[in-house]
């Protein structure tokens, strides 16, 4: 399987049994960071080449349910992934199970993971006839729960007292989009904001390095974050943004029902505005390629089912 966003390539290559690919895996491992949250459970006392051989063999054989892979991005081995039918959904069939990791420092945080999994699960949903797929991350695992919400996957329960159950359905694809609008809800509901922004009098858009559409600045909530800084602090990480006047505009859901009518799913955030006076270089450790400044707004967007009813929501809100 391989597919291509932009100029960019991902392809899923399975893993075999040789000495190479179990020293990728050993190499990845002695990350701390993937060790932290996907080696710990498998190797308490320390990983090492024997142990990798030992809990990987079987896979790489073709001889165990589970089906493991090397993640490449433009050829260049970037991670682990392995997908398998699961009887973790009582009464359900057709139940596939994924983990996956980044291995590779200078890939991540980038915006690959979710290009990664909308991948996979569209292969999972076509190839294998999959109707639910489910992610069991961390709870603590903040970054890889945001990643698994951007491709959709939504949290439906837990599995023992520290992994969160995520759920992605088939008949949540092509789900029916709608935006609605509230003047205030509680706090803890809100999980992002999103800013739209102006500069010398022409609208601001961001480009994401591995996409070629444009889209307003914005993102998740960090835990703990006042839901203003995270306004603040992505304008900053998506545009550069010194100085500006912020102002919250109002809060918005994104709801989401299969086209049945019997899954919806409502998420909500904070949509602001913003009039920025000075940018500084667009900082390069974030995942925006660059900013775009636009008389008329673009046609290209990231998120066509919202970002105009966010745009058209400012134009009739904020006197510009």
């Amino acid at each position: 399987m391989s597919a291509s966003e932009e100029d960019t390539v991902i392809n899923f290559r399975e893993m075999q049994d040789t000495e190479e690919d179990y020293r990728l895996l050993l190499s990845w491992f002695s990350n701390p960071e993937v060790f932290r949250w996907y080696g710990q459970e498998d190797f308490p006392d320390g990983v090492s080449l024997d142990l990798v051989k030992e809990k990987y063999r079987l896979r790489c054989l073709r001889a165990d349910a589970v089906t493991p892979a090397v993640i490449e991005i433009d050829g260049r081995p970037a991670g682990y992934i392995q997908y398998y039918k699961t009887d973790d959904c009582p009464g359900e069939s057709d139940v596939w199970g994924i983990d996956l990791f980044i291995g590779e420092d200078d890939f991540r945080d980038r915006g690959y993971g979710t290009a990664i999994l909308n991948k996979m699960t569209g292969y999972l949903f076509q190839e294998k006839k999959a109707g639910k797929i489910i992610l069991d991350p961390e709870q603590d695992n903040k970054r890889a729960i945001r990643c698994y919400e951007k491709a959709g996957f939504i949290v439906k329960g837990r599995i023992g007292e520290h992994q969160l159950l995520m759920v992605l359905e088939k008949n949540m694809q092509g789900s029916i989009v709608d935006v609605c609008f509230y003047d205030e809800v509680s706090d803890s509901l809100l999980k992002y904001a999103v800013i739209v922004s102006r500069f010398q009098g022409q609208w601001l858009f961001c480009k994401h390095k591995n996409r070629s559409t444009y889209e307003c600045p914005g993102g998740h909530r960090e835990p703990g974050e006042d839901i203003l800084a995270t306004a603040r602090r992505e304008l900053y990480e998506e545009t550069g943004a010194r100085k500006y006047s912020l102002k919250p505009v109002c809060v918005y859901s994104v709801v989401r029902s299969s086209a049945k009518g019997a899954d919806r799913n409502e998420t909500f955030g904070l949509l602001c505005y913003a009039e920025i006076y000075e940018l500084s270089e667009l900082p390069a450790e974030f995942e925006m390629e660059r900013i775009t400044l636009f008389t008329e707004l673009p046609d290209a967007w990231t998120y066509p089912e919202i970002q105009p009813r966010l745009m058209a929501k400012i134009m009739e809100t904020v006197s510009l």
